[in-house]
C-alpha cells in the first residue's frame, strides 16, 4: 500500500528525490518485506544509498541492526552492489562513528557467526 501510495504522489510531483533522503526512506526499514518499497526509492535515487541519516548511518549499517539481519544485509549489499560495483556496494563506507558495516556486523554477531551466514 504504502508504494503504491509513494507512485501516485510521485506521479502528482508531491514525491521528490529530495524527500527520500531528507526523511532516509530507502533506511527505513529495509527488510525483505519491505524489498518492493527499498527497491522503487533505490531504484529511482540509487544515491540515497551513500545518505548517512539523522543518526550518520548508510542503510546498509542499519541493515545491520534489524532483526532479519542476514536477508536484509544481503538486500541492501544487492542494490549497493547494482548501483555501485567499483565501491564494493558500499560496504567499507563509514558511518560518523568510523565504522564499516563490515565491522559493525562483526561486532554484533562476531566473526564465526557472520562468516557462515
Amino acid at each position: 500500500m504504502c508504494l503504491i501510495v509513494m507512485k501516485r504522489l510521485r506521479q502528482s510531483n508531491l514525491f521528490t528525490k529530495e524527500d527520500i533522503k531528507h526523511f532516509s526512506l530507502s533506511s527505513l526499514r529495509p527488510t525483505p518485506r519491505h524489498k518492493a518499497r527499498f527497491e522503487y526509492l533505490v531504484d529511482w535515487d540509487p544515491s540515497s544509498l551513500k545518505f548517512l541519516s539523522d543518526k550518520g548511518q548508510l542503510c546498509l549499517h542499519v541493515a545491520v541492526r534489524l532483526k532479519s539481519v542476514a536477508e536484509s544485509f544481503a538486500m541492501v549489499l544487492q542494490a549497493g552492489l547494482k548501483h555501485y560495483p567499483e565501491e564494493l556496494g558500499l560496504l567499507f563506507e563509514k558511518n560518523r562513528k568510523g565504522k564499516t558495516a563490515c565491522e559493525l556486523a562483526f561486532e554484533k554477531y562476531g566473526k564465526d557467526e557472520i562468516g557462515q551466514s
